[in-house]
C-alpha cells in the first residue's frame, strides 16, 4: 500500500515538473517569435531607410547639376547639400545601430534555442531517472506481492497443521 501511495507521489511530482518545463518551452517558444517579428520589423526599418538614403542622395545629385553661377543660388544649394549630408549621416547612423540590433536579436535567439535544447536534455535525463525509479519500485511491488503470497500460502499451511492437530 506504501509503495502504491509512493509511485503515485512519483506520478504526480512528475506530471507537475512536465507540466513546469512544457511552460519553460512555451515561454521559450513565444519568445523566440516575438525575436522573430521583432527582427523582420528591423529589416523593414532598414530597407525604408536605405530608400530614404538613395532618395536623398539622388535629391542632392539633382540639386548639385541645378546649381547656378550665382553666389545667392550657390549658398542656398551648399546649405541644402550640407542639410541633406547630415541627414544621410544620421540615417547611416540609425542604419548601423538597427545593423547592431538585429545583430543582437539574432544572439539572443540563439541563446533561447541553444536553452530550450539544454532544457529539453534536462528534462529527457530527468524522465529517464524517473522512469529508472518508477521500474525499481515496481520491481519492489512485485516482490513485496510475492512475498505477501507466499506468506499467505505458510499461513494457510499453518491453519492447517492447527486444525489437523
Amino acid at each position: 500500500m506504501y509503495l502504491v501511495k509512493e509511485i503515485g507521489e512519483v506520478r504526480n511530482e512528475l506530471q507537475k515538473k512536465l507540466s513546469e518545463k512544457q511552460n519553460e518551452i512555451d515561454s521559450f517558444q513565444n519568445r523566440i517569435q516575438s525575436l522573430t517579428s521583432r527582427s523582420s520589423q528591423d529589416h523593414t526599418a532598414i530597407t525604408e531607410l536605405m530608400t530614404t538614403v538613395n532618395q536623398l542622395r539622388g535629391k542632392a545629385a539633382d540639386d548639385d547639376s541645378k546649381l547656378t553661377s550665382t553666389k545667392k543660388d550657390l549658398e542656398e544649394r551648399e546649405l541644402e547639400l550640407n542639410q541633406s549630408i547630415t541627414k544621410i549621416d544620421m540615417l547611416t547612423s540609425q542604419i548601423e545601430e538597427l545593423k547592431i540590433n538585429k545583430t543582437k536579436l539574432e544572439i539572443q535567439h540563439t541563446k533561447d534555442i541553444k536553452n530550450r535544447e539544454i532544457n529539453q536534455e534536462l528534462l529527457l535525463e530527468e524522465l529517464e531517472e524517473v522512469r529508472s525509479r518508477l521500474e525499481e519500485l515496481s520491481t519492489q511491488l512485485n516482490t513485496v506481492q510475492l512475498d505477501i503470497v507466499t506468506k499467505e500460502k505458510h499461513i494457510e499451511d499453518l491453519e492447517k497443521q492447527l486444525v489437523s492437530k
